[in-house]
């Protein structure tokens, strides 16, 4: 509701566009795209798999069904956008992230590296938001096991978010300080893809692993959850 009345209160665009996309389904975007813009069509991005509340339906409801189309990033995010809203079945069509290969691989020579270490060391690495849907919990007791097991490793994850202070406390409690590093935000963390062991993405809820597919192009070795 408050996203709905604080687009009522901002200024409309004049300009008259072709098209009109609103960038996020869950926020202010839906509505001032809907109400403030003026376009001949109108679309709106799902990057997202989440569950939507009652009273979140039936607000977004009327605003959805005037958009001329939706475009859901994966299958998984097509699905949980039409459970919500099966008025949207007719108007759902995948767009899948772009990336392109290219610019990772170059951008792979040029950032920094992990210093190479004759295989006696493994090389975990993680690109994620420090949030609860990344799962960067659950791979800290993923190398807590790992280090019980005796397995020689260290873990990277390149990314800031709320929850560090939480994951801090966890590497200290399990004394994973020599194993587990968090890097905090890189701008350029492909070079750290290229000279891992493995690339581990450990997400609780992903609609799309954008990561994954960088992984792929640089030909890591993969492990993910579901």
């Amino acid at each position: 509701k408050q996203w709905k009345y604080t687009a009522q209160r901002l200024p409309k665009i004049k300009e008259k566009y072709d098209v009109a996309i609103s960038f996020r389904h869950l926020d202010i975007d839906v509505f001032y795209v809907m109400e403030n813009m003026n376009a001949k069509k109108k679309f709106f991005w799902v990057h997202g798999a989440q569950k939507i509340t009652e009273e979140e339906i039936e607000i977004l409801s009327p605003y959805y069904k005037k958009y001329d189309g939706v475009f859901p990033v994966s299958i998984t995010a097509k699905h949980n956008i039409e459970k919500f809203f099966p008025i949207l079945k007719k108007k759902c069509e995948i767009a899948y992230c772009v990336v392109d290969s290219n610019e990772i691989i170059e951008k792979s020579k040029e950032g920094r590296k992990f210093i190479e270490n004759n295989n006696e060391e493994t090389i975990l690495f993680t690109i994620a938001r420090l949030g609860e849907e990344k799962g960067i919990d659950i791979a800290i007791k993923a190398a807590k096991i790992l280090r019980e097991r005796n397995i020689q490793f260290k873990w990277y994850v390149a990314g800031e978010g709320n929850q560090r202070i939480k994951l801090e406390n966890m590497i200290e409690n399990y004394k994973l300080e020599k194993n587990f590093f968090l890097l905090g935000n890189i701008n350029n963390p492909y070079g750290l893809l290229r000279s891992c062991t493995i690339y581990v993405q450990p997400s609780r809820l992903e609609s799309y692993g954008l990561a994954i597919n960088e992984a792929k192009i640089l030909g890591k070795a993969i492990v993910c959850s579901n």
